[in-house]
């Protein structure tokens, strides 16, 4: 296990509440497994676990819940991370996390869960250290789960699971051949700005039909454009990214979804590298491309720490034609033009 993780388990019989810094609290049910690497006070309730799967399997535990509350994203990958421990060990697992996702997870083909079932382990925080932690740097955030978990073994990408079973549910309705496009991602500081955005739509509107998922704030309507804006379910939106062309999305919860619906797509990157966000897509690399932005300017990805540009993101700064002119080719493949 990464040693940047010290996971421990409640062994009292009530619910602890641990204080992080900032003057967060996370709230933590007996049973349950969490990482307190970032607790300074640690209730003498935990017991340390140096390995959280051998701690499973010496104890011949054969029903495992995998917690998380929050990011749609990297809920998400729980997914294959769940069915891999599934076919390596054995173990039959579970997901817990907020309702809005229990008309998606089970299409994905592991169980969800509302309560706890069997050994409960919170992953909240846990792939969030790639942000500070160079240590987690080098790991796709799949990989960085189960390296988290205590994984040892050597692992390919042909190793996960994105099987599901999504068909098309009829809505929403858009005739003809389409691409999607999300110009924003899971933060400000991992997404394009606005006037980038409405100028790239122009452009790809009058070659293409555009579905666009983004907010609607600040969005100028223009022709052959399906304004999507947030309106629809998150089964839904499975739905128009899995009968779409392609997917132009920046670092954000669609670019995961396309992994599942097996979507050509082209990640638009600053802060991240493409090896750690679109390595493991089933259509990685020929139909899985990523467009640098921060070659551009020369500057290494700093994972969100963007020290060297005093956070200003510079990398993100492009217009829309110059991001038209970047993905024009992966484009042209994927739409059969």
């Amino acid at each position: 296990m990464l040693k940047c993780f010290q996971f421990a388990e409640n062994k009292s019989d009530t619910i602890q509440v641990i204080f992080l810094p900032g003057m967060d609290v996370i709230k933590v049910n007996p049973g349950e497994i969490v990482d307190i690497s970032d607790v300074d006070s640690v209730p003498s309730f935990f017991e340390r676990i140096p390995n959280v799967i051998s701690y499973i399997l010496d104890r011949n535990i054969e029903q495992v819940t995998l917690k998380r509350e929050s990011a749609v994203g990297d809920i998400l990958m729980m997914v294959p991370v769940a069915k891999y421990l599934k076919k390596k060990y054995g173990l039959n697992v579970f997901i817990q996390t907020f309702n809005n996702l229990d008309e998606v997870i089970p299409h994905l083909g592991v169980g969800m869960v509302n309560r706890p079932t069997g050994l409960t382990v919170c992953l909240d925080r846990v792939v969030e250290k790639d942000h500070t932690v160079k240590e987690c740097q080098k790991y796709h955030r799949i990989e960085l789960y189960l390296r988290a978990l205590g994984m040892e073994d050597e692992f390919k990408s042909s190793d996960l699971n994105w099987d599901c079973d999504f068909v098309d549910f009829g809505y929403p309705v858009i005739d003809g051949d389409y691409m999607v496009f999300h110009g924003i991602g899971s933060r400000l500081n991992k997404s394009l700005k606005y006037v980038a955005i409405n100028e790239a739509l122009r452009i790809l509107s009058k070659k293409y039909k555009v579905v666009y998922i983004g907010p609607e704030k600040e969005i100028e309507k223009v022709d052959n454009v399906f304004y999507a804006c947030e309106k629809y379910s998150l089964v839904q939106l499975f739905n128009i990214i899995t009968l779409a062309k392609c997917l132009i999305c920046m670092d954000s919860a669609p670019l995961w979804i396309s992994h599942f619906t097996k979507t050509p797509v082209v990640a638009v990157l600053g802060p991240t590298p493409a090896k750690n966000r679109i390595s493991f897509h089933p259509l990685y690399e020929e139909g899985a491309r990523a467009i640098q932005l921060n070659d551009d300017i020369n500057c290494q990805s700093c994972f969100e720490h963007a020290v060297a540009c005093n956070f200003k993101f510079k990398c993100l700064d492009i217009s829309g034609k110059e991001l038209c002119d970047k993905i024009n080719g992966y484009v042209e493949g994927f739409m059969g033009n």
